[in-house]
């Protein structure tokens, strides 16, 4: 009957992920500052975190557990990569399962889990009912290539302060998480990489890919539908007659849309750590993706301010 009780989490272990992930201060580790932490991609796979950490030029993973007895995993991937193994109990020794272990504190998670509990449901909600409206703005990045007309797209764009994608889109689902106070950070015209290429080649200190300019605007409309508000054609029609109808709208906050809230110029690929440079080979990739604002803080420090 205890064993059973014992099963019974009413919580999930992704709730503990996030309150780790949302809450890079109160870590360290191996003594070191923890500067931000990301999701593992896909989310939830083994290891769940990982970690940017001070002087550490590769991300640190990190499985998170309730009880250090419920980690089943390969603990050589932990090994090799210097990680952890993050848990709310620890019941079993770190010699018993191969990993160092850290135990979190519980009345920190208390806390926090009791002044979340709406903005977890409502996150949890937003997934499936689109009437739910997040408090915390997101980072969205799309990608501007320099190939294909997305240049002269993103002109009018600009012109138009609106942002669309057509009917059939593989963003279409992300485009339609989109909401008014999000930031949209275009990253415009990759040099000298193939934005295919293998991740091996984008992580090599070598590598010479740049991105030529970065701009940041605030979304000033979520996501609509432009066929059920009546908004016509902005870019044209697609060879099928599509008017790419999935859309927002953004805006510099006080300046009418006349220049972005930041402008960037030449960011070297190679000076970003991996987790940026996940996340922009991604955009490079797949065009449009949910990003992290540690990652446009990573940006910032490594361009050039564009006038």
């Amino acid at each position: 009957m205890s064993s059973d009780k014992n099963d019974r989490k009413w919580v999930q272990e992704i709730v503990l992920q996030r309150y780790i992930k949302e809450n890079p201060q109160k870590w360290k580790i191996h003594g070191k500052k923890v500067l931000a932490i990301n999701y593992n991609d896909p989310f939830n796979a083994y290891p769940d975190l990982l970690f940017t950490v001070e002087g550490e030029p590769n991300s640190i993973p990190v499985e998170v557990e309730w009880r250090s007895s419920d980690f089943n995993h390969d603990a050589k991937v932990l090994i090799e990569r210097n990680g952890m193994v993050f848990c709310l109990k620890k019941d079993q020794e770190d010699e018993i399962i191969g990993v160092k272990q850290f135990e979190i504190p519980r009345n920190g998670f208390q806390v926090w889990l009791k002044s979340n509990a709406i903005n977890l449901l409502k996150d949890s909600l937003s997934n499936f009912d689109e009437s739910v409206t997040r408090n915390t703005p997101k980072l969205w990045i799309k990608y501007i290539s320099k190939r294909g007309g997305d240049l002269d797209d993103y002109k009018k764009y600009g012109h138009r302060h609106t942002a669309g994608i057509q009917t059939k889109h593989k963003a279409v689902k992300k485009f339609k998480q989109v909401q008014k106070d999000d930031l949209i950070m275009f990253v415009i015209e990759g040099i000298q990489f193939n934005a295919r290429g293998p991740p091996e080649k984008w992580h090599l200190s070598s590598f010479r890919g740049t991105f030529k300019k970065i701009e940041v605007f605030r979304v000033t409309k979520g996501y609509y539908d432009s066929r059920k508000e009546g908004e016509g054609e902005i870019w044209g029609r697609s060879e099928d007659g599509d008017i790419y109808p999935h859309r927002f709208k953004f805006d510099e906050l006080e300046n009418n849309g006349k220049t972005p809230l930041l402008k960037l110029k030449n960011l070297k690929v190679s000076k970003l750590s991996y987790i940026a440079i996940e996340q922009l080979r991604k955009v490079a990739s797949a065009n449009f993706i949910e990003g992290d604002y540690a990652t446009l803080v990573e940006c910032i420090y490594h361009s050039q301010q564009a006038i």
